[in-house]
Order: structure tokens, then sequence, then C-alpha cells
């Protein structure tokens, strides 16, 4: 039986029990319809946005979803292919349309953080959230799906329970990278293209978790749906905001720097050192144009970059962590690195993103 089979065969599952409840509770949940429950979702649809960005690479598609978070308009989304280009366009369930620029990414978590020039009326805010995530409990997922929705129509909404919480192992593609993190097991289909960053509430409108990325997992051969919890959205979001504090404190212990590196700002004269791509050992494709993606070209045989991993076609997202869109970023970055430090590089390749560390010397 193939994957496809097997993805329409829980979605079965899941039209069963929509309709029966979980086994043995019989137990009865607000329906769709009903006036409370369609309030509450009509709340949470104006707090969820759909995403446009990259796309057609492989046959990737360009769009995604997000959620509001703050009312200074701070959007959280999955880490993805979609946002490796800067300028993405954020839609507001409104039809407004937003440049969205990344502020953070945390790849393996894969969460991105954006930010939009506006005020919002409404937002999921995550200091609050008091959802519960048992197993058994009644979820909705709210999404762009499909990328069905293009402007004010309204996201899609699916019904399910929260069938389990534990540590979930899968690997995206052939050589992706293995994604292990505790997550909420969903009993209905929110792994297709477009779902990956929606939200995931309970009956009372509270965030229970960020619709996670299509997965296929490996011991099991099934495709999963999965959410990530709340909690961890929330953990995350302080250390990165934490991290953000820091960088812009005027005499940080050690500010932006590379390990080691301690007390010398990344872009201080005593820590410029000339690395370029080429004395790593691989070019970038031709910058014929302003803001070309920093997509690797050629790897020579031997060199640091080809004992690290790097491969043709590969794109660069990340260079110590921080976010890099175009060829001339990861030349600038490279020159402001410490010669003797370890590069860590974040590639994107294929639907997968890795990090591999290179030594420059």
């Amino acid at each position: 039986m193939n994957c496809v089979k097997l993805r329409w065969l829980a979605g079965l599952v899941s039209l069963f029990l929509l309709a029966e409840g979980p086994l043995g509770q019989g137990s009865k949940i607000p329906l769709a319809g009903s006036e409370s429950i369609s309030g509450v979702l009509a709340e949470a649809a104006a707090k969820v946005v759909k995403i446009v960005g990259a796309g057609g690479y492989l046959g990737l598609e360009p769009h995604q979803t997000g959620i509001l978070i703050s009312r200074d308009g701070l959007v959280l989304t999955a880490w993805s292919h979609v946002l490796v280009e800067p300028g993405v366009t954020v839609i507001l369930a409104d039809g407004r349309r937003f440049t969205g620029e990344v502020l953070h990414v945390n790849p393996r978590l894969e969460l991105a953080l954006l930010k939009i020039d506006t005020e919002c009326e409404s937002w999921f805010d995550l200091q609050r959230s008091t959802a519960k995530t048992e197993p058994g409990t009644w979820v909705y997922a709210l999404s762009n799906v499909f990328g069905i929705a293009t402007g004010r129509e309204p996201v899609s909404i699916q019904r399910g329970i929260i069938a389990g919480k534990g540590l979930l192992e899968g690997r995206r593609g052939n050589t992706g990278p293995v994604f292990r993190r505790e997550v909420l097991f969903l009993d209905f289909v929110t792994s297709n293209p477009g779902a990956a960053g929606g939200a995931v509430i309970d009956c009372s409108g509270e965030l229970v978790g960020l619709v996670g990325k299509p997965l296929f997992h490996e011991r099991s051969r099934i495709w999963v749906n999965y959410a990530i919890p709340a909690v961890t959205l929330k953990d995350w979001l302080e250390d990165a905001f934490a991290t953000e504090e820091e960088a812009t404190d005027p005499e940080p212990a050690g500010d932006s720097i590379s390990p080691g590196i301690a007390g010398k700002r990344i872009g201080s004269p005593e820590l410029a050192t000339g690395l370029s791509p080429e004395k790593l050992g691989f070019l970038l494709i031709p910058e014929i144009l302003p803001q070309v993606p920093a997509y690797v070209e050629y790897v020579f045989p031997g060199s640091p970059a080809e004992k690290a991993g790097i491969k043709p076609d590969d794109l660069i997202v990340t260079l110590q962590g921080k976010i890099v869109h175009t060829c001339e970023e990861v030349r600038k970055h490279l020159q402001r690195l410490p010669k003797d430090s370890k590069i860590i590089i974040g590639i994107q390749r294929g639907e997968g993103f890795l990090e591999l560390e290179l030594d420059a010397q």
C-alpha cells in the first residue's frame, strides 16, 4: 500500500471519529454549525494569516499559513522553503497584504518569526494560553491548506481529536534531516501543502499548537499529522526575544559573536579575515541581478565545503545561526568571521533543512 492510500485511509478514520466521537466515551462536542462554536471559529480565523513566498523548486508550493501573536504584527509560522527569499507576502483575514520580514528562525524546531508593519486587532496570546492538550481533546485546525485562500476568503477548518502526545522522529525526503521533537499527534489529516504554520485551537478558541510540516514517519511508513505544542512555541519565543535584547544592549558581554570571541562584535576590524566562499571551497551562483538567493553552484573536490557535506543546488539560509538571504549577505558574513572559528552553515536542500559544520582551516 503506497503513502497516498495510507493518507486517504487516515482521512476516513478521521471522518469516522468526527461522526462518532472518541471510542468508548460517547462524548458530545459543540457542532460547527452551532452559534457558540461558529463565533469561536470566526474569532480564531481572524488571527490566522496566509503567507506567500518562494516556490516552484522541485514542484514545491509557494504558500503556507501563520498566526498573529502580538498587536504590533508579529507572525509565528513554520520555517520552510517558502520563507527563504526576502519579502514574503502576508495576507490578513480581511484581505490586506503586507511584506513580512523574517526576524528569527529555529530550523531544528522548524519555526520562524515574521514581522509585518501594522497594528492587529486580535492575536493569540501565548503568555495566557491555558489550553489542555490531553489525548481525546477535541480540537480544530485552521489553515490555508492547498493555498485555497488568496485574499479575504476564509481559511479552511478541520476538526478532530488529539490522539496522543509523544516523541516524533521522521525524515523529510530521502536525504533530509531527521525531525525529533515532542509533539501532539492529531487524528485528522493536516499534513497537506499550505497547512504548515496553521493554528490548532480547542473548543474555547485557546491555541493548542501550530500545525507541523508534512512529515513521513520512517518506522511506521505513514504520513504523520501533528502539532508543535503551544508551550514549545512560548519557550522558543522567550529565548528568541532574550537573545534579541542581549544583541541590542549597549555593552553586551558577547553580543552577536562566534564562540570563543567574547568582547568583540561581529563586524569589528579585529575580526575581519577575508574569508570567502571560494576559500572555503564552493561557488555561489552568478549575481546577475540584485538580491540573488545564495544557491551553491559548484563545490571543489577535497575542499572544506565538500568535507562538510555541502552540495550543488543547496540554498544557504543561515550562517552561525543568523539569517542570510542573498549571495552578497553570505560574502559579508564570511568576511567578518574569525579565521579559527567553526562555521555553522544552515542549508535548505529540497524540503529539508540541514546544519553543517565547516572548518575554515
